[in-house]
């Protein structure tokens, strides 16, 4: 083998990491993205008193309070999202950020007052929306060199060197049709149904090489070893979710109560690439010295699931100022395969190992809630402020090492816990509303190794498996938006 040269100062770890990322943590939350305008701000905390056509999401059963049936509702959204590694080499943070559109509703209104012969929708309310459910796309680049002491045929220590590539982006996208009908004739009472198709693409790219060389001061021909391992996986599943809601107003407080269903599979296809290659590897924790597993093709099957879940909110005037309180809680999705690929076997050795390379999802029960303030500034100007938890729902599902277990990954980097935090401003500009503000979210998660070692968990190998370091997840999300005409909602 022709000799490698790795500079001196490599011989300690050292770290390199680059992550580039949108809104990372969307695939483990599910209140990381809000809809309309004074919604966005209230941080989602109106489920009981959403006044702009957010309601179709929120609760659909304040559509039936709307007076204005022309209603058009557009807002535009800018985020700047970053993801940070503290003390990733030496001292030094590292990670970087990316400003870019973020997810918003699109949304309009209508009745059939006019439609003689559809006399039984007269007097019920109608909405169609378009929404980003989800939109996440993040790369994480990482190179590591190490001294340790794993091949066991080799004397001395080894240097590894180790680069590690993941790419991931998921967007899900949702359209629907809201209908709503006040049960009383002072609207007091009302109820309201938002069916929606949501179409969820998913792209994973995973791929770790590693390069061992003998560390034998003066040796002419070095042996090296190699492992290379590579994970691709595409997703698309059609679903349906609906959510009922039922409303209370009145003049001093209103209350609103919303069931989610569960996402109903329609349809879904995937395709996946598998590449796992071990050679010349002496390790006595490693039950291969070489090893060749390669695959491809479509996927049997592929699903994307979501949990039901049931919302409480409440409105409460204080005068001219409104108080909002909402919580939301999240069913658990049991373990299942999210995807699986076809089996193929194992090249080398050939012994009959079925390769199976499924995907496993699993998410716990969560319990979301937030509270929101209107302020009554003057006839033209409100004001609003809000505070709102997004707890992780995933659950790790794989803890071993790639190269012994070939079924079961999960895919899971980012389960922290983020905290919004939103203000701003709406101006009553005639036949224009107008509103703008920020909304500031974060999350910090300890984390462990991301790039691994075949054969690093034997207690003798000399890797701190132990070691972590923190990840810091920050959003900026700057909101642009505005609603015409202007209308009001309750009585």
């Amino acid at each position: 083998m022709r000799n490698i040269i790795l500079p001196k100062q490599f011989s300690i770890f050292s770290l390199i990491l680059f992550i580039s990322t949108t809104t990372l943590a969307q695939d483990a939350h599910y209140w990381t993205e809000q809809y309309g305008n004074k919604s966005t701000l209230m941080s989602g905390s109106v489920v009981g008193s959403v006044d702009d056509l957010g309601a179709m999401y929120y609760n659909p059963a304040r559509l039936a309070l709307q007076e204005d049936p022309t209603f058009l509702i557009s807002a535009k959204a800018y985020q700047n999202v970053s993801l940070k590694v503290k003390d990733g080499v030496g001292e030094a943070d590292l990670g970087t950020s990316v400003f870019g559109s973020a997810p918003t509703l699109a949304a309009g209104s209508f009745n059939l007052d006019s439609v003689k012969f559809l006399k039984f929708f007269h007097g019920h309310k109608f909405a169609y929306g378009f929404l980003s459910r989800t939109n996440m796309d993040y790369t994480l680049s990482l190179s590591q060199v190490e001294t340790l002491d794993f091949n066991d045929a080799w004397a001395g220590e080894e240097a590894y060197l180790s680069d590690l590539n993941w790419n991931k982006s998921i967007k899900e996208e949702w359209m629907g049709l809201t209908w709503a009908i006040p049960l009383d004739d002072k609207k007091k009472w009302s109820v309201g149904l938002s069916q929606f198709l949501a179409v969820h693409n998913m792209s994973s790219s995973y791929s770790q090489n590693i390069v061992a060389k003998e560390d034998g001061s003066g040796c002419v021909e070095c042996e090296v070893a190699t492992y290379e391992l590579t994970r691709n996986r595409s997703t698309t599943s059609l679903g349906y979710v609906a959510k009922i809601g039922l409303n209370y107003s009145s003049k001093f407080i209103e209350v609103g109560l919303t069931y989610t269903t569960p996402k109903a599979g329609l349809r879904g296809s995937g395709d996946t690439y598998y590449r796992q290659i071990l050679t010349d590897y002496h390790n006595s924790a490693s039950q291969f010295s070489n090893l060749a597993e390669i695959g491809w093709g479509d996927a049997q099957s592929a699903t994307h699931k979501a949990p039901m879940s049931a919302a409480l909110g409440v409105g409460i005037n204080l005068g001219k100022n409104i108080i909002s309180i909402s919580g939301e809680w999240f069913d658990k999705v049991d373990a299942h395969y999210a995807m699986v690929p076809t089996p193929f076997e194992r090249q080398a050795p050939e012994d009959g190992t079925m390769i199976l390379n499924r995907y496993v999802d699993k998410r716990k029960s969560v319990i979301n809630y937030g509270i929101g303030m209107e302020w009554y500034l003057s006839k033209k100007v409100n004001a609003y402020t809000s505070f709102s938890t997004d707890y992780s729902s995933l659950v790790k599902t794989f803890e071993g090492d790639s190269f012994e277990e070939t079924d079961g990954f999960d895919s899971n980097l980012f389960s922290a816990d983020i905290y919004h935090y939103g203000g701003g401003f709406s101006l009553d500009l005639k036949k224009i509303d107008l509103t703008i503000g920020t909304v500031y979210s974060r999350g910090i998660q300890k984390v462990g190794r991301i790039a691994r070692i075949p054969g690093e968990n034997n207690s003798d190998s000399g890797v701190d498996l132990e070691s972590t370091t923190d990840m810091v997840w920050e959003r900026w999300k700057i909101l642009i938006g505005f609603s015409l005409p202007f209308y009001s909602f309750g009585s």
